[in-house]
């Protein structure tokens, strides 16, 4: 199941809906709950058009590594519970 299906089905989305204070690092498989609530859930940001100025590729690509670096240990976390 897509995660963001499986956040719809378990019912976080209403959580978030009912619990304004709570908030969410996610990935991009998220990117539609990211932008219904703005302000609670944090996804990586979209990547620039291709014909962007250099310096704005540069950011993107330093806000996603630093959201990577945030997330990778729950990743990792998950990943130990699978195995």
């Amino acid at each position: 199941m897509h995660d963001q299906t499986a956040m719809r089905v378990e019912g976080i989305a209403e959580q978030l809906r009912l619990r304004p204070q709570a908030t969410a690092e996610a990935d991009e498989g998220f990117r539609g709950l990211a932008n219904e609530f703005p302000d609670q859930v944090s996804a990586p940001p979209t990547k620039p058009k291709d014909d962007a100025p250099l310096g704005e590729y540069y950011s993107w690509r330093d806000m996603r590594r630093r959201q990577s670096s945030d997330r990778i240990c729950v990743e990792h976390a998950n990943a130990e519970l699978r195995q």
